[in-house]
């Protein structure tokens, strides 16, 4: 793993999208780190968005704001080839002892086929993956942004 801070395209994760989404508090620190850079987002991140507004029960104005929002990034759809991807890195992940989430393991496996940087506030959810490049401000896992 390796924190990139070139300007690569990236991966956004879904807490990300998330936080810009809601206005969150690291929003614009993390809307700062997409300058510039092409972004992308996987279809689980589009999966775990709406699933947390249909959770959530979302009112129809608040739903459409969403989907209006997520029409502004560029999605990326699993092929044969990531299921390669996601299967070898989930081995990898279980030989070491460690675990990921299935959809943390598709949206890590996006990011390695595509050759982007994860941009996300969650490190620890993939910090087991070899050769993923990640981009992140969390202050409590790493020291360089």
């Amino acid at each position: 793993m390796k924190f990139d801070s070139s300007s690569k395209p990236v991966l956004i994760d879904t807490d990300v999208l998330s936080y810009i989404f809601n206005e969150h508090s690291l929003a614009t620190n993390y809307q700062h780190l997409l300058i510039g850079r092409q972004g992308f987002v996987a279809l689980q991140t589009f999966g775990e968005m709406r699933f947390g507004a249909f959770l959530d029960g979302w009112g129809a104005t608040r739903l459409q704001k969403l989907e209006d929002y997520l029409t502004d990034y560029t999605l990326i759809e699993p092929s044969n080839s990531t299921s390669v991807y996601w299967a070898t890195l989930r081995v990898q992940v279980s030989r070491i002892g460690r675990n990921i989430a299935r959809s943390d393991a598709w949206i890590a496996a996006t990011a390695l086929e595509h050759d982007l940087v994860l941009v996300t506030h969650n490190v620890k959810d993939f910090e087991s993956v070899k050769g993923l490049h990640i981009l992140s401000l969390n202050p409590k896992l790493h020291s360089e942004p």
